[in-house]
């Protein structure tokens, strides 16, 4: 039986091969770890409202980067016992009325500019929301916290 069992979610722009080191990380150490996919580059993989839980004592965390936070059930979210926001939509539309304004005429640039060059606008995307440390990084640095 496995020690955690994690769902992650990844955001606008991602397929599921965002988490494959973390996925490394986690099965290392016995953990269960299931991905969506929102099928931005080919099938969608998405899981029922009902968390697929396989191992019920298990805890339960749900990982998610940017809009990933905002594909999720709810239903599992109730389910959840800690739920990870990587880049959440503070980091990129923040509270402060000027700077979400200028969040706000960013992202309207970027859909306008997205019809004409696509590919551009992605790469320029994941530059900004913290690619390589989603993809590299983070599963080598990060320890793991005794849950109580």
């Amino acid at each position: 039986m496995p020690k955690l069992e994690v769902l992650a979610y990844h955001g606008w722009g991602f397929d599921n091969t965002c988490w494959r080191s973390w996925e490394t990380r986690f099965a290392q150490q016995g953990d269960r770890f299931l991905t969506s996919d929102r099928g931005y580059f080919g099938n969608p993989v998405e899981y029922p409202v009902q968390y697929p839980i396989q191992y019920p004592v298990s805890p339960k965390i749900i990982l998610t980067h940017s809009y990933g936070l905002h594909l999720c059930p709810i239903a599992q979210l109730e389910q959840t016992s800690l739920l990870v926001i990587l880049s959440g939509f503070l980091e990129f539309h923040p509270c402060q009325e000027s700077l979400r304004r200028r969040s706000q005429l960013i992202l309207q640039q970027m859909l306008a500019q997205f019809q004409e060059k696509p590919e551009v606008v992605l790469s320029h995307f994941k530059a900004k929301c913290d690619y390589f440390w989603l993809m590299h990084r983070c599963p080598m640095t990060c320890q793991r916290v005794p849950m109580t």
